[in-house]
């Protein structure tokens, strides 16, 4: 009874392996079909950015001034709170910002540095990394541009161009998103590309703000003064060096080496600079160059064009002359037809003329001859002689004498020829 336990329990095993793979095989499915709708998600998003760009590309003169609307809430509304215990619950936690309600700032400046349950708590505005930092702006970068070509990657909070004391740009922005995966689009997309704002071909920098508490600063209550360097620091007091003393010596070695690094600083920024100007330069030239070559592009593609139309136009000439000496021969060998059946006709017709003529002169003759045969036959035809035969009248026509017409009949005198004659009998 052993065999057939072990080939169920075997046969149990493959089932289940099947069943295994078979989910395996789901599960796979399942990832390759999450991973193709999140690509053809970014596809689609990247296509929505393409058409937002494609829309604003052209010029942006004049742009309307933006009016800022105060928001309720922001990303600024949201704190962090951090050195709680372990055993604190939700309602503890929302039972300490009760009495402040929707005022964050005020939540912040009454509870940071205060203890609860041994610790003290550390509360202060949340960064989420949806802040961003523009730089390399050009100098007629405002804050409608700037909310403009960054409005192309989500929802803005802020868009703003740092200004010095007198106005004018500093050449660095700060855009605020709505949404962190706005601002993490926006910073890859420019970091692997080039992005413009205006007709400059010098790319902006975008990079991650780095937030800094300027108007709290560091409470000497959040000090953490157990520490050995706190006492080690505030174990002597504010002072000045007196000259030629150990303090006074080293001072003056740092603020050397402070003044060697403002110099070589200073030196960098020069150099950077004059490679700006350089690049420049070099860019306008290359404009200027690429222009011309477009230019000269344009010119050989016209003339290509200005040939090819000039082909095309003698080519057109040199069929319509060929149609047209195909037509003057063809017309010329229909006049010369015509020439020749009016010249046949003409012939015919002369023909036709002369045989007429030629008819109506028979038909004179025969009627002249006819007439003088009356003429002759009335004045010179004799009676007939006693006994003698009457001569009939010729059977052959005129000129034609019928047999015996020119022999006068026995003791007749004479008589007429096979012509009409008249003969004597004598002869």
């Amino acid at each position: 009874m052993e065999v057939p336990q072990r080939v169920d329990a075997a046969g149990d095993e493959v089932a289940a392996a099947v069943n295994l793979g078979e989910d395996v095989e789901e599960a796979v499915n399942l990832g390759e079909a999450a991973e193709e709708a999140v690509i053809s998600g970014e596809d689609a998003e990247e296509e929505r950015m393409m058409e937002k760009l494609q829309a604003i590309a052209g010029p942006t003169y004049d742009l309307p001034v933006a009016e800022k609307e105060k928001k309720k809430f922001t990303n600024k509304c949201r704190l962090f709170v951090g050195n709680l215990t372990d055993d604190t619950t939700m309602d503890e936690f929302q039972e300490m910002f009760k009495d402040y309600r929707e005022n964050a700032e005020k939540a912040r400046q009454a509870l940071n540095g205060t203890m609860r349950n041994g610790r003290l708590l550390k509360v202060r505005f949340s960064s989420i990394g949806s802040s961003l930092k523009v730089k390399r702006l050009s100098p007629w970068v405002s804050n409608e541009l700037l909310e403009l070509a960054f409005s192309v990657f989500g929802e803005l909070e802020r868009a703003t161009v740092i200004v010095d004391e007198r106005g004018k740009s500093t050449g660095e922005g700060i855009i605020e998103f709505a949404k962190k995966p706005c601002a993490q689009a926006c910073l890859s997309k420019c970091t692997e590309n080039s992005f413009f704002i205006t007709e400059s071909l010098c790319p902006i920098e975008v990079e991650t703000l780095k937030e800094e508490e300027e108007e709290e600063g560091l409470s000497e209550k959040v000090l953490p003064k157990k520490y050995h360097d706190y006492r080690r620091e505030r174990s002597v007091g504010p002072r000045f060096g007196h000259e030629g003393s150990f303090e006074a010596e080293y001072g003056a070695r740092w603020k050397q080496l402070y003044e060697m690094e403002k110099q070589r600083r200073e030196q960098l920024d020069q150099e950077i600079k004059l490679e700006m100007e350089k690049l420049r330069d070099q860019m306008e030239f290359a404009r200027r160059q690429h222009e011309t070559e477009i230019l000269r592009e344009q010119l050989r593609r016209r003339e290509m064009e200005q040939e090819r139309t000039k082909s095309d136009w003698d080519a057109r000439q040199a069929q319509r002359e060929q149609e047209r000496r195909r037509m003057e021969e063809e017309m010329q060998r229909r006049q010369e037809s015509m020439q020749a059946r009016m010249r046949q006709s003409e012939d015919d017709l002369k023909r036709r003329q002369q045989e007429n003529k030629l008819f109506m002169q028979a038909n004179e003759l025969n009627s002249l001859l006819d007439q003088s045969e009356q003429a002759m036959w009335g004045d010179q035809r004799a009676p007939p002689a006693a006994g003698g035969d009457q001569v009939p009248p010729a059977a052959g026509g005129y000129g034609q004498a019928p047999p015996g017409w020119g022999t006068p009949p026995a003791g007749a005198p004479g008589g007429f020829d096979a012509h009409g004659t008249v003969v004597s009998g004598a002869a």
